[in-house]
């Protein structure tokens, strides 16, 4: 899966290239456990859209509209039962890139890029709490993940 064309273009990549359009300025690709959906943030148009993958092709199902144009998405992120809605709020640092919640759900990290850092948050019955932690890295931070312990 690519995404950041210039021209709003995401492809699938397999044994058989296709094309889909997606909004503007795509830049954050998230696709749920089934691996039937699709999510892309569109930072050049404030919208999310929403794709069906199915028998290796990807299918328009939706936009939704999320910011405006001085605040879109540039991450997305389904999740634990899939369905997409903003949940909370909060202030973070400059040209944040993304954000990657701990395992129990409970613990949340966002991007800062020209700020080189990461913001640690945390999230308890339903209210996002930054804990005022930053942890400084060497450049911008663009893409953040979470991993499974073993």
């Amino acid at each position: 899966m690519h995404a950041g064309s210039r021209g709003g273009n995401i492809v699938a990549s397999g044994n058989d290239d296709r094309t889909v359009e997606a909004g503007a300025g795509p830049s954050g690709v998230s696709i749920n456990r089934a691996g039937n959906l699709v999510l892309v943030a569109n930072r050049n148009a404030a919208t999310v859209s929403v794709f069906r993958f199915a028998n290796g092709s990807l299918t328009p199902l939706s936009t939704v509209t999320i910011g405006n144009a001085t605040s879109s998405p540039v991450h997305v992120q389904f999740t634990p039962d899939g369905p997409l809605r903003e949940v909370a709020r909060a202030p973070v640092g400059d040209w944040a890139q993304g954000i990657a919640f701990s395992r129990d759900g409970k613990t949340v990290v966002a991007q800062n890029m020209a700020d080189r850092n990461l913001a640690v948050f945390r999230f308890d019955n339903g209210r996002l709490r930054d804990t005022g932690q930053r942890i400084a890295v060497n450049g911008g931070p663009a893409a953040i993940r979470t991993a499974d312990r073993q």
